[in-house]
């Protein structure tokens, strides 16, 4: 049993069972709130710092030998800069946490032969290409609140995705932790 994925799964649960219950709370009423939310920098860096901590050995192989004993005093000037002039800061380090955290479960799901790998790789490569979306354009995540409080059918699709995830990653940690 490989315990770190046991948590990341179960990490994964709390993330989506928040998602999915946000979403289903998502209303005109306090569409502000969450327009707001989405430039939040205290919860930005909050989230942002940890991930960037988790790419650094991934970067100590491709980046230049020279550089590579500077890379954790990048991960600091990154994440000051990134509090003073990025705007969305939460969206971005949501699509940050997407794409990590889609990397990490197709690789995790096949490396332990968990069960429904198969299925955890499909939705993390949905995570993957919506992370894509929404660092690239943060405003994005704004505009997909936008869409769920005026589409009631967009809203529906996106919580049943947010809710069968929390479900899978339910099971294969469950399943995990009785191997």
């Amino acid at each position: 049993m490989n315990i770190i994925f046991v948590c990341m799964n179960f990490a994964v649960i709390v993330l989506m069972g928040v998602f999915s219950y946000a979403l289903f709370k998502l209303s005109e009423k306090n569409l502000d709130f969450f327009e707001k939310l989405c430039r939040n920098r205290r919860f930005g860096v909050i989230i942002g710092f940890p991930l960037l901590c988790w790419c650094v050995p991934h970067t100590r192989a491709i980046i230049f030998n020279w550089a590579a004993p500077y890379l954790w005093y990048m991960v600091i000037v990154l994440t000051i800069l990134s509090y003073f002039y990025l705007d969305y800061l939460l969206a971005r380090a949501i699509g940050g946490a997407f794409i990590i955290g889609a990397y990490y479960f197709v690789h995790a799901g096949y490396e332990f032969h968990a069960a429904g790998a198969a299925i955890m790789t499909i939705i993390a490569w949905i995570w993957g290409i919506a992370g894509i979306f929404i660092s690239g354009k943060p405003s994005f995540l704004r505009d997909y609140f936008r869409k769920c409080t005026v589409s009631t059918w967009m809203k529906m699709v996106s919580f049943i995705f947010f809710a069968a995830t929390a479900v899978i990653f339910a099971v294969s940690g469950i399943g995990e932790l009785l191997k």
